[in-house]
């Protein structure tokens, strides 16, 4: 049994536009909010700025990689139960802190 399609519109694509780009602009401006707050926590180090700035293209990265997988290997009902139980297991460990390192030099 096939299912019937609908057809895209242009409202639908100004939506899945509009959509996409809130989306980006909302990642892409915590990026360096979220960098700004750690690296002087970390003794201000260029590679804790690098480190940073990797580990959120990794995330968006591996965002893309879940969004395809789940939209063309999952139906629908199976992509609603993935996406709370991600949603439920990130609860958890989302009010998270970043505890200062600063080591203190002993003086010779």
């Amino acid at each position: 049994m096939t299912e019937a399609k609908r057809p895209i519109t242009r409202a639908n694509l100004v939506t899945f536009a509009v959509t996409i780009f809130a989306g980006a602009t909302l990642f892409f401006s915590c990026e360096p909010i979220v960098a700004r707050m750690i690296v002087p926590l970390l003794c201000c180090a260029p590679s804790v700025w690098i480190v940073c700035s990797l580990m959120f293209q990794t995330l968006l990265l591996a965002g893309h990689a879940y969004a395809h997988f789940t939209s063309t290997r999952l139906p629908l009902p199976s992509q609603f139960v993935m996406q709370f139980a991600l949603i439920g297991s990130v609860l958890p460990v989302a009010p998270m802190s970043v505890v200062c390192l600063r080591m203190t030099m002993p003086l010779s």
